[in-house]
C-alpha cells in the first residue's frame, strides 16, 4: 500500500504498508482492491481493512471479513460490494467493521445475466451499483457480454406513519419502492428512536440531556414492490416506557438503513397498546 508523500507522487516510492489476511485458505489475496477514503477492501476472500490509529505502516491483517464475499471487490463510502459467487453489498455495522460481516443485500438479473457471470467485474459509486455479465449472450452473439446498473438513488424503503407497540413489541409496515424486475429485495433494517422527556420516565436526568434514545429495533427483507411489517424488538429503555408511560401516543423517529441507499430518517407516531 503506498500513501501519496507531503511532496507529492514523484520519483521512486516506497510502500507504506503491506495488507495481508489472517484466512489460511485465502488463495491470490490482492487480485482485485478499492479503497475509499481511510477504508480499504481487498480479495480474495472478501476483507475490509481501517486505517490505525497509527496510519498505514508496517504488516496490517484485516479489520473484518466478509462473508461468502470473493472477488472482485469495490468501496464507496460505507458500502461494499462483491461480484462473485454472488453479487452483494455490505454495510458498514453500528460498531465499525470488524469481525465477520454478513451482506445487507444479494442483486440478481432477471435475463440471461444471471447465468453470464453477473458480477466479474463491479464497480461502486454512492447509490449506484454497477456490474459486468462478461458471459452474457447478446441478439445471438454468445459471450458478447453486458452491464447492469442497480440504482438506489431513490429510497428504497419507506416505513409506514405509524408504528404499533406493546410489552412484547412493535409492528411497523415498512414499503420496499425497488421495482420487482431489479432483483432484489430491500434488507431493511429498523430503529425506533423517542425522546426520554416525552416518555415522562422521571428517572432524574435533567429535560436538556434527553435526547433520542434506542426505543425498538429490527431487520427483515422486504420483497421489491411489496409493503411488510417488520417485527421490532423493544430495548430495555423501551420496556420501561411501555411498561410507565400513562401516555397513548408517542412522538418519535423511524430511522431505516438500507443495503446501498442512505440511512433514512423519518418522524412517525408510536401507539401504545
Amino acid at each position: 500500500m503506498f500513501v501519496e508523500p507531503a511532496g507529492g507522487w514523484v520519483g521512486p516510492l516506497t510502500k507504506n504498508a503491506k495488507l495481508t489476511t489472517s484466512d489460511a485458505n485465502a488463495q491470490i489475496f490482492g487480485f482485485s482492491v478499492d479503497v475509499s477514503g481511510d477504508t480499504v477492501v481487498a480479495g480474495f476472500p472478501a476483507a475490509v481493512f481501517v486505517k490505525p490509529v497509527g496510519g498505514w505502516a508496517g504488516v496490517l491483517t484485516e479489520s473484518a471479513k466478509l462473508n461468502l464475499g470473493f472477488f472482485p471487490v469495490a468501496i464507496s463510502g460505507d458500502t461494499v460490494a462483491s461480484g462473485v459467487p454472488f453479487l452483494q453489498v455490505y454495510r458498514k455495522p453500528s460498531g465499525g467493521w470488524a469481525g465477520t460481516v454478513t451482506a445487507a443485500a444479494t442483486f440478481t438479473a432477471s435475463d440471461s445475466g444471471a447465468s453470464g457471470g453477473l458480477g466479474l467485474s463491479v464497480a461502486l459509486s454512492g447509490t449506484t451499483l454497477v456490474a459486468g455479465a462478461l458471459g452474457d449472450d447478446i441478439g445471438g452473439r454468445a459471450d458478447q457480454g453486458s452491464a447492469y446498473v442497480f440504482d438506489a438513488s431513490t429510497v428504497e424503503a419507506e416505513p409506514a406513519a405509524r408504528a404499533d407497540c406493546k410489552t412484547t413489541g412493535c409492528g411497523i409496515r415498512v414499503t420496499c419502492n425497488l421495482p420487482p424486475a431489479q432483483g432484489v429485495g430491500c434488507a431493511t433494517r429498523v430503529r425506533l428512536l423517542v425522546r426520554a422527556n416525552a416518555a415522562r420516565l422521571g428517572d432524574g436526568v435533567p429535560a436538556k440531556a434527553k435526547r433520542l434514545i434506542r426505543f425498538a429495533a429490527g431487520a427483515r427483507n422486504v420483497p421489491p414492490g411489496t409493503t411488510k411489517i417488520v417485527r421490532l424488538k423493544l430495548t430495555p429503555k423501551g420496556r420501561e416506557i411501555v411498561s410507565k408511560t400513562r401516555k397513548k401516543k408517542l412522538t418519535a423517529v423511524a430511522e431505516i438503513r438500507n443495503s446501498i441507499g442512505p440511512v433514512v430518517t423519518t418522524p412517525i407516531t408510536i401507539r401504545l397498546r
